[in-house]
């Protein structure tokens, strides 16, 4: 088992439906990384597409008055290993979570996301007449999370 701390903020691009946006790192990690798509813009090579914001989120699910029930976020991992095993390859890492709504002590307002799965997106190699690959994916689950609000997190070291 691996553990890793970290605090995230969450920033919605205004326009878009379902909602969505960037994912900031709060603290210093040397195994993940986000960046925004200005941020990828400004250090790409002239002349070449900047590569995709490392940290994004979005709803991932929404009921049926279209409000959220689920969120799914992304940030960029170097890496993860312990005794010498790889348990989660570099690349991008998925976080996903529910949306919980009034929980107790906050405001019935207050959105909080709650724990959730960690997944990796793996290539589904197809056999067909081009051996193409990289078509279908799938999300394989490599962990779990818990979250509390960066308040309360504090609160409790």
């Amino acid at each position: 088992t691996v553990g890793l701390d970290f605090s995230v903020a969450f920033t919605r691009e205004e326009g878009f439906e379902p909602p969505q946006g960037t994912v900031r790192l709060l603290s210093n990690s040397r195994l993940l990384s986000t960046s925004t798509a200005d941020e990828e813009a400004a250090i790409a090579p002239r002349g070449e597409r900047p590569k995709v914001a490392k940290g994004f989120w979005s709803v991932d699910a929404t009921d049926d008055d279209d409000v959220p029930t689920a969120v799914r976020w992304r940030m960029q991992c170097s890496g993860i290993s312990a005794s010498g095993d790889e348990l989660v390859p570099p690349g991008a890492l998925y976080f996903n979570a529910l949306v919980r709504q009034g929980r107790p002590g906050y405001a019935a307002s207050d959105v909080t996301l709650g724990d959730g799965r960690v997944t990796v997106k793996e290539e589904v190699g197809v056999n067909t007449i081009f051996q193409s690959r990289g078509i279908l994916a799938e999300f394989k689950i490599v962990g779990r999370f818990d979250v509390a609000p960066r308040a309360a997190m504090q609160a409790e070291r």
